[in-house]
């Protein structure tokens, strides 16, 4: 309820059109920058999971909501695609669960891992691309077959170095290679030409905060928690990105968007400290005194 008011509020204030657009925006989170700073601080105190679980389940909705707000018009067409990349990747998970108790399975992973042939790698990739394949084909996002691939390695359970070689593979090509694009199509200097750009910089990065603030309020959370919650980086790219290609954005509303998304990155920083540091004086509070030598 509150993001799509903030769009509407973005929208009135910067002089812009694309509130449904600012509002999913305002309702993502980024669990891909969030849990890698949980973990790297520490932070496993309940605050920490409920930011957690918030910002995950925020990725999901707003992900899906994506090819809808940026081609309403196709609504229905974007919803049937996004069916059919989830059934997809339910069928590749019955097979994959098949599969898994089969002797010849073990006996071809063992040799993978002696061979270094990296074949869950392998495997991992092509049906990366099988679901990205369905998903532009079948005019939703890209994004949601990104997540859906995710998900099996996730239920599959794949050894350890899985996850080591794709985040290698990811933040090693994919992910520089994918913000060289969007920067490449992004017009900085149109943000200085147009003071209304610079208006809705602020206005998406002050609406941001205050967003994830009420909810952390509302949820009886610490006001650190609803600041961790606010970094936005994957959504606010894909929009940016499927909106330039569609012709719904212009590239100075699309630098303002991600703009708005890096500042997002400074407040959670901010945020994480201040609920590691809760977390600490809350472990001093509960810690027995250490009775006086007599």
């Amino acid at each position: 309820m509150l993001a799509p008011l903030g769009g509407f509020a973005a929208a009135a204030l910067a002089g812009t059109a694309h509130a449904a657009i600012y509002a999913v925006v305002l309702a993502s989170g980024s669990a891909a920058v969030l849990l890698p700073a949980l973990q790297e601080a520490g932070a496993d105190g309940p605050d920490a999971l409920a930011v957690m679980a918030q910002v995950t389940v925020a990725d999901v909705v707003t992900i899906l909501s994506v090819p809808i707000v940026l081609a309403p018009g196709r609504t229905v067409h974007a919803l049937l695609g996004s069916a059919l990349v989830v059934l997809a990747v339910l069928l590749l998970l019955g097979f994959a669960r098949l599969l898994a108790g089969q002797s010849w399975v073990h006996r071809v992973r063992d040799l993978s891992k002696q061979r270094h042939w990296a074949l869950d790698l392998r495997l991992s990739l092509l049906v990366l691309f099988f679901l990205a394949w369905i998903a532009d084909k079948s005019g939703t996002s890209v994004l949601i077959a990104g997540f859906g691939a995710g998900l099996m390695v996730a239920a599959i359970g794949g050894p350890k170095r899985l996850s080591t070689q794709v985040r290698g593979v990811a933040d090693g090509f994919f992910i520089p290679l994918y913000f060289v694009v969007l920067g490449a199509q992004l017009d900085l200097r149109g943000l200085f030409q147009h003071p209304s750009m610079l208006l809705l910089i602020a206005v998406l990065a002050l609406l941001n905060v205050l967003i994830h603030l009420l909810a952390a309020g509302l949820a009886r959370r610490p006001l650190s928690a609803g600041m961790a919650a606010s970094a936005q980086l994957g959504v606010p790219a894909a929009v940016s990105s499927l909106g330039l290609a569609e012709g719904v954005l212009s590239a100075t509303v699309a630098t303002a968007i991600v703009a708005a998304a890096l500042v997002s990155l400074v407040i959670c920083t901010i945020g994480v400290e201040s609920l590691i540091h809760r977390e600490k004086e809350d472990q001093r509070s509960v810690e027995p005194a250490t009775p006086a030598h007599s």
